[in-house]
């Protein structure tokens, strides 16, 4: 292993990151292990289903309540299974909301009691498409897109999204009505997927974690200094060179 290559230090230090930081366990809004359910739009209605009864532990509320395929045409396919929720889609564009709580029925959630500052998503890959955190409470909403945000590769292999709390700007999270997950215009031919969200406390940089942005920037200084020190070798050979 070259321990002078960039990319190498890079690699050592998103391996030391990942494994350092454990999460704090918060409320788990749903691991998708209990409930299995398949809905598939198959005529121009949309699909609409409510699951009651499941176990509050795993799911938040014990109740979750899909709207599969509002807009496009057939060929829209939603699966919980084996501790995954799958939307896909076929040759039309997708739209599905999966929602905790309803108005009737609002959850009444206090998201940072137990000192939790964000939402973690845990889906396969680190490019999984995944879908938008809608939170609603007392009337006001506010609608986060999670796919652009950073993720963190886990040993196992799957990948993880921080959705910081900051970013719910107006909504009361000491009571929160509704979560939504929702997608709109998910491409023909696409997959989402998740394995769970719950809330957790976003860590601290560890002392680990540090000291590897510390043999990072040493690396990066040590290269740039033998880059330069090469440069001028070669400058002044060419240079002698010449007057021979």
């Amino acid at each position: 292993m070259n321990l002078h290559s960039p990319t190498t230090a890079i690699a050592l230090l998103s391996m030391c990151l990942v494994t350092s930081q454990s999460l704090h366990a918060g409320i788990l809004i749903d691991d998708f292990d209990t409930g299995d359910i398949s809905l598939s739009k198959v005529d121009s209605d949309a699909v609409e289903e409510s699951q009651t009864g499941l176990d509050p532990s795993r799911v938040i509320g014990g109740r979750r309540e899909f709207l599969v395929g509002e807009f496009g045409t057939v060929g829209q396919n939603l699966l919980i299974e084996s501790g995954k929720l799958i939307f896909e889609t076929e040759d039309s564009f997708g739209y599905f909301d999966l929602s905790y709580g309803t108005p009737e029925e609002p959850l009444n959630l206090n998201l940072t009691g137990d000192g939790s500052d964000a939402f973690v998503v845990e889906t396969e890959s680190l490019t999984s498409l995944l879908p938008v955190i809608d939170l609603r409470s007392s009337g006001s909403s506010r609608r986060v897109s999670i796919s652009s945000l950073t993720r963190q590769m886990l040993p196992n292999g799957n990948a993880r999204i921080l959705v910081p709390f900051e970013a719910f700007n107006g909504v009361n999270l000491q009571q929160v009505d509704q979560i939504i997950l929702t997608a709109s215009r998910v491409r023909p031919s696409s997959e989402i997927t998740i394995l769970s969200i719950a809330t957790t406390t976003i860590p601290e940089p560890t002392t680990s974690g540090l000291l590897m942005y510390g043999i990072l920037f040493f690396v990066g200084f040590h290269n740039k200094r033998a880059n330069s020190t090469n440069a001028v070798g070669d400058a002044a050979a060419k240079k002698h060179s010449k007057t021979k």
